[in-house]
């Protein structure tokens, strides 16, 4: 009989692990049943570093989100707010600060257009290689067009639980986003809306623009947001009279730019470039990083105490810049952690960092 279960479980394992690619990237089907079937891992939190864009990484949420739904293990995501809570699956964002982070980001990124577009007006001017980059940061950033609007409507959507602070100054583009949120009783016309809207997108027709075409209102409505998020999270302990401050600042000093007549702005290109390489870098350093981190330690601390008596392992999906912090957080505190490949690649990538400051 033990020869029977023996030959059974080697069968079903090698099954299992057959087509089985992307080993590199996220736990196989393999090691998930190993791992069940001979150790008890219920006391270990996989932290798993994301890159939100790879096809295998995306393969590897979604079955692990469905391992979640069918209670056998603890899903704590980036992305989802804390207090989004679906069972076995978790959010661990302040939906505050992640809102004031991507606010920040689409403002920038709609500002930016409309200087390019004010830089290219001069017809008489030779190429100028800042507006070569200032295009190829746009084009990266609306890479994933569909994913782009969705975001949009989901900042939006936040957002109008302080509504009265920005419709009317906004209503046109927030009725249009109201319109786009009616039609989801209607999973089918809403799906071939949100493909009418991003189809042909470009960066000469870019896709917000078939939804409102004057982009002046896009930056008007995000600056408005990012006003609105400063005052919301100014009591927040993670952030501080300093940091709203330095984000007035940014804004005031982009404003400037995106309200200049073309031939000021074409004379001091290089700085305005510099500017808005200044702010990207603070917002995903202090904001997307930084702050966020001490949210995400704080919120996983509490999902994991909290649950740790079910007796199911955790597993913690955040972006690969998160890993190290988490990491060694949570190792301090004495959890043991067990790294994926890319979390264990960003992580050796700081020691290193680390090192080389040690040696200067």
């Amino acid at each position: 009989m033990k020869t029977k279960i023996t030959i059974t479980l080697t069968i079903l394992i090698i099954l299992l692990s057959l087509g089985n690619s992307s080993a590199n990237n996220s736990e196989s089907y393999i090691d998930l049943l190993w791992r069940r079937l001979f150790y008890d891992d219920h006391t270990v939190i996989h932290l798993i570093g994301d890159n939100h864009r790879d096809p295998n990484h995306i393969k590897y949420k979604q079955k692990l989100l469905k391992e979640a739904e069918n209670e056998k293990i603890f899903l704590l995501q980036e992305g989802r707010s804390f207090n989004e809570k679906d069972n076995f699956i978790f959010g661990i964002e302040d939906e505050n600060m992640h809102g004031l982070t991507s606010a920040c980001n689409y403002y920038m990124q709609f500002a930016l257009y409309k200087i390019i577009k004010n830089i290219d007006s001069l017809k008489d001017q030779s190429p100028l290689p800042e507006r070569g980059l200032l295009q190829k940061v746009f084009n990266t950033f609306f890479h994933d067009s569909l994913g782009i609007l969705l975001d949009m409507h989901n900042i939006l959507a936040h957002a109008s639980n302080h509504i009265e602070v920005i419709y009317s100054k906004n209503q046109e583009i927030i009725t249009t986003f109201y319109n786009l949120q009616d039609l989801k009783s209607s999973p089918l016309d809403y799906d071939k809306k949100l493909t009418e809207l991003v189809k042909n997108h470009s960066f000469e027709k870019p896709f917000f623009l078939n939804m409102h075409a004057n982009i002046s209102d896009w930056i008007n409505l995000f600056k408005d947001i990012i006003n609105l998020y400063n005052e919301i999270l100014i009591d927040n302990e993670e952030f501080s009279h300093n940091t709203k401050n330095q984000v007035t600042d940014y804004i005031k000093k982009i404003q400037e730019y995106v309200n200049m007549d073309a031939k000021a702005l074409n004379n001091m290109r290089s700085r305005v470039w510099a500017d808005f390489v200044d702010f990207q870098k603070y917002n995903t350093n202090v904001f997307a990083i930084d702050y966020r981190n001490h949210i995400f330690l704080k919120h996983v601390l509490n999902i994991v105490e909290n649950n740790k008596s079910h007796e199911k392992p955790f597993y913690i999906i955040v972006g690969a810049m998160h890993v190290p912090f988490l990491y060694e957080e949570l190792k301090q505190k004495s959890y043991e952690i067990e790294l994926n490949d890319l979390a264990q690649e960003f992580y050796n990538q700081y020691l290193t960092k680390l090192s080389n400051k040690a040696e200067l």
